[in-house]
Formats: C-alpha cells, structure tokens, sequence
C-alpha cells in the first residue's frame, strides 16, 4: 500500500530535479536558496551548538 502523501513528495522531488537538468550542483543551490528564503521555518539542528561555555 502506498502512502499518498509519500508518492506526492516524491513527484516534487522528481520535478525539482528534473528543472534543474539532475544537475546536483544546480540542486544544491536551489534547495541553499529556499533555506535562505524559508529560515523561519527551518528546523535547528539540536547537535549543533553555539554555545562556548
């Protein structure tokens, strides 16, 4: 059984990587570019920590 939701991320993958020619370094930039545009919504890493103490 498939999950719909699953199948749908993947079709979005697949077009993202197919606008950008499969070209990885292109794909980087996109998805560095939407980090950039999206950092409210982006997750902190709780691994990695600024604290000096």
């Amino acid at each position: 059984m498939k999950d719909k939701a699953i199948e749908e991320i993947r079709q979005v993958r697949r077009e993202i990587s197919k606008q950008s020619n499969h070209d990885i370094k292109q794909l980087v930039k996109h998805y560095q570019e939407l980090e950039k545009k999206h950092k409210d919504r982006m997750l902190k890493n709780p691994h990695h920590s600024t604290d000096t103490r």
